[in-house]
């Protein structure tokens, strides 16, 4: 009884074992758990490149109003960072037009304002402004334009976050589910491991209790045929006899001299 008994259990244990496999592989749980990690791995990657042109957008739109306020005052231009597009060009206005003027005030120690020397490096210098002007009109729209490409590559990284975040969130909805069915279905083979388990112990019981019921008498020596019988025992019956006799003897003589 037992033994069919453990028959049917380590059937039940074989269905559960395979209904594990069987949901593993229909699930495909491992390649849902594989593709959630990736897709955390790139969306930490792309938040990061956000943060990135985040912060490459803030300096681009800090150099185009700073570039925005040269055009207007170009006298003001000082010692321009080497992130600045164009910036070979606009320091090489500026440098015509600061000689420019050093040249005019070498000038005006010699000559009037109205000498025709003085008029005409006056124009010049108008002129190197002008190309000062347009160097920095010309950076600040190189400027304009990056700035304006990081704003749309923030904007697809943002759209690439929140659809690598709907995916994750659908793949984790589902390994979740899966993980939880898997669980009931281990629990159940636990189950079944334990029960069969549990009925060959007793089996095994059952087998050692019947084999200590079975013990075998074996002869370890054989008994020897007596030389005289043990029952009766002449001399003792003599020895008693005697004893018997006298006391009843002194018990009649006591008896008669009373």
């Amino acid at each position: 009884m037992l033994q069919a008994q453990a028959d049917t259990q380590r059937m039940a244990l074989e269905k559960a074992e395979q209904a594990i496999v069987d949901f593993r592989v229909k699930t495909k749980i491992d390649v849902l758990e594989s593709q959630k990690k990736s897709i955390e791995e790139a969306t930490i990657a792309l938040r990061k490149s956000l943060v990135d042109i985040e912060s490459q957008l803030v300096l681009s739109k800090g150099i185009v109003n700073s570039l925005l306020v040269l055009e207007i005052t170009p006298d003001n231009v000082g010692k321009l960072a080497d992130s600045v597009p164009r910036i070979e060009d606009i320091k090489k206005a500026l440098e015509k037009w600061n000689n420019a003027i050093e040249e005019r005030k070498t000038l005006s120690t010699r000559y009037t304002e109205k000498h025709p020397e003085m008029i005409n490096k006056k124009k010049t210098i108008e002129i190197l402004k002008s190309g000062v002007v347009d160097a920095i009109r010309s950076a600040s729209d190189t400027a304009g334009s990056n700035a304006s490409l990081l704003q749309q590559q923030m904007q697809s990284l943002k759209e690439k976050v929140a659809e690598q975040g709907d995916l994750a969130g659908n793949i984790d909805q589902q390994v979740v589910e899966a993980r939880s069915r898997l669980t009931s279905l281990e629990r159940g083979r636990e189950a079944c491991d334990v029960a069969y388990k549990g009925t060959l112990r007793r089996i095994e019981e059952a087998k050692l209790d019947v084999e200590e019921k079975a013990t075998t008498v074996k002869v370890t020596e054989r008994a020897g045929v007596p030389a005289m019988p043990v029952k009766p025992n002449p001399k003792r019956i003599w020895v008693m006899s005697l004893g018997i006799a006298f006391i009843v003897g002194l018990a009649l003589v006591l008896v008669t001299d009373t």
